[in-house]
């Protein structure tokens, strides 16, 4: 056996080893998850070796009639908040240096939650379309630590009442853990976020280490287990390799995909005495990066969200090395200085209320922050005035605001039915149809707006993430088939002069067969003129910021196109060359956004003299200044030659 008595509790060193699994999966997924693309199984991986240890820390003390759900509690403290309220603070230092007052507001919020350990409600709360990219929030990774420490307010009470039960508290456990189980299955299927960010959809997975310490302590190691030992761990090691590797962002997770890692860990927890655990994770560089894992855990997802910041989605690969490297340096002085120090410190007195007092100030500091937006004037006197509005987290206003969300934009668990009559107009003039997903909503602004000086029709069909593709089945967007089966059918009934198909092409999963089926298929509707609008630019981060961005490295206004902070351009000029080869190839005009927005491989970053009229409110979609702008731009190719459809007042 491995187990050794370390201030008074069992402790194994494999287990340490494969909590340096754990961290090492998730690293490399977060840092190139094209080598792992199924790394975040790490987390659950933790879950199950949570459970596991605490319930044998408690079973010890229940054993010896030393149990105090107090000492238990400050201990939790003891352990966790040194590391987090060090890293936290830091973090919010980094803030007030480096991020724009929507960002640090942001920034702010979450660290309150982290505190109060809500993490994941908050960010289950901010789920959307149009919530930031992940990159954009450094304290997202804390949402698996709340969720352990919202089930450690409820198991030590429910392990405490079942203890005295003998045989009985395996059939109370097991049910607890099937019923979580279910739950998370059963959600995941129409609520993923939900499923994966909520408690008790993620409870089964920390009651799997808890059923398997109350099974280890009643163990006997006989011939036969321990002759299946090695096989069984190694094919628990097997099994974390294969998620690993196989799973993916489109992995419904975690549903039953999430028994892999689970079953995987507790193979390897149970069997102790195998070569596997003895050999391989008992090794002293294993050991050593599970002793820091906590603290690394911390660091790492923060040092690549603070990197984003600075170079976006243009992240060199040195970086990424540089930040891993960081991390582990990081990991080990706070593990060090910080944890250490404290967790030799036993008396209750001292301790807990000093952790409470910083935690609390740090939390009103962070509430303050939130409720001021991240303090903009702190940066006001490093901008020109011009800038200053852009400085406002609310600046533009919310992005969809004149899309006609919940009626001509439909959300992602919308169908076809939550479209208003409203949304298709015919009185008899030129019928323009605009289908797409949230960029088609974007650009129906513009649109409207030109509708003062063309007299046409103008109808709007758009969902999100749903691009305008035929028999395409969208991971993102479980309704998108049916719904666009729905939008033909209606478009072959009111046989529509012009309709235009636009949405964000660049997402991996399509496939452009989808769109010469749809074009095929569009035809058959007489004398209807069918446009693909093209890719618009990406910039990698939100237009205003990257206005901001331009002025604190140049010093000075950008002009009104720039190739500064866009994302991929050279992707997106080969990716529109086959769309308009597609297009072109079954008939249908073609429109690019790039030979627009972006002349001479530079995009416009606002329209006329004002910074202030950006194209763009985020990384892509067009602002209603941005698609007045396109439309314009484009009348001649919409409307060739001496249109018919001048407005009334030129009759």
């Amino acid at each position: 056996m491995l187990e050794k008595l370390k201030e008074g509790k069992f402790y194994r060193r494999d287990i340490d080893g494969l909590r340096a699994i754990a961290i090492f999966l998730v690293l490399i997924y977060h840092l190139f998850p094209e080598i792992i693309r199924g790394g975040y199984i790490g987390v659950d991986i933790f879950f199950v070796i949570s459970g596991f240890i605490i319930t044998k820390t408690i079973l010890f003390d229940l054993d010896r009639n030393t149990f105090s759900i107090k000492i238990f509690l400050f201990k939790r403290i003891r352990r966790l908040y040194p590391s987090l309220l060090f890293v936290l603070i830091s973090t919010y230092v980094l803030g007030w240096i480096l991020l724009m007052p929507r960002e640090f507001a942001g920034l702010s919020k979450h660290i309150v939650s982290s505190l109060g350990f809500v993490q994941n409600f908050v960010l289950w709360n901010e789920v959307g379309y149009f919530d930031d990219a992940p990159q954009l929030k450094p304290l997202l990774h804390l949402w698996s630590l709340s969720i352990e420490e919202q089930f450690y307010l409820i198991w030590p009470w429910l392990l405490y009442l079942i203890y005295r039960l003998k045989k009985t508290k395996f059939y109370y456990l097991s049910v607890f853990l099937f019923f979580s189980f279910l739950f998370n299955v059963v959600s995941v299927r129409s609520h993923q976020d939900f499923a994966f960010y909520w408690p008790f959809t993620r409870f089964w997975e920390l009651l799997c280490g808890c059923l398997l310490a109350l099974i280890h302590s009643e163990k006997k190691n006989t011939v036969v287990l321990t002759r299946f030992a090695t096989p069984v761990s190694f094919f628990g090691l097997f099994l974390i390799l294969i998620a690993s590797v196989s799973f993916s962002r489109e992995t419904q997770f975690p549903g039953f995909a999430a028994l892999l890692p689970v079953v995987g860990a507790a193979f390897i927890i149970f069997f102790d005495e195998s070569l596997i655990n003895q050999r391989v994770l008992s090794t002293r560089v294993l050991v050593w990066i599970g002793l820091i894992s906590y603290p690394l855990y911390l660091w790492h997802w923060i040092l690549i969200s603070f990197e984003y910041f600075a170079f976006g989605a243009m992240s060199s690969g040195m970086n990424k090395i540089g930040i891993f490297f960081l991390s582990v340096i990081l990991a080990w002085l706070t593990y060090r200085y910080i944890e250490q120090p404290i967790r030799r410190l036993s008396k209750l007195s001292i301790v807990s209320p000093t952790l409470l007092s910083i935690s609390i100030g740090l939390g009103i500091l962070s509430f303050i922050t939130y409720q001021k937006n991240g303090f903009p004037d702190r940066k006001k006197s490093e901008l020109p005035s011009e800038l200053h509005a852009l400085l406002d987290p609310g600046f533009g206003g919310y992005i969809a605001k004149n899309w006609r969300e919940h009626s001509c934009f439909l959300a992602k668990d919308e169908t076809f039915e939550n479209f208003k009559k409203y949304c298709f107009e015919d009185s008899g003039k030129l019928k323009v149809v605009i289908w797409g997903d949230s960029h088609a909503a974007a650009l129906y602004t513009g649109f409207r707006n030109h509708q003062g000086k063309k007299a046409f029709d103008l109808s709007q069909y758009t969902a999100s993430a749903c691009a305008p593709l035929l028999l395409w089945e969208g991971a993102a967007n479980k309704n998108c088939n049916s719904v666009n089966d729905q939008i033909f059918k209606n478009l072959s009934k009111i046989k529509p002069d012009i309709i235009i198909l636009h949405a964000s092409w660049d997402w991996d999963e399509y496939d452009l067969r989808f769109l010469e089926i749809t074009i095929e298929n569009l035809r058959k509707i007489d004398k209807t003129r069918i446009i693909v609008v093209g890719q618009s630019p990406n910039w990698k981060e939100k237009v205003p910021a990257n206005i901001i961005s331009y002025f604190k490295t140049f010093g000075k206004l950008p002009n009104p196109n720039t190739d500064f902070g866009l994302n991929q351009l050279e992707q997106t000029l080969k990716l529109e060359k086959k769309i308009k080869k597609t297009a072109v190839k079954h008939n249908a005009e073609f429109i690019s956004m790039i030979e627009v927005l972006c002349p001479q491989n530079e995009c416009l970053l606002y329209v006329g003299d004002s910074v202030q009229n950006v194209t763009s409110l985020d990384q892509g979609h067009l602002s209603d200044s941005g698609a007045s702008y396109v439309v314009q731009a484009i009348e001649k190719k919409l409307f060739p030659g001496k249109s018919n459809f001048d407005n009334q007042q030129n009759e």
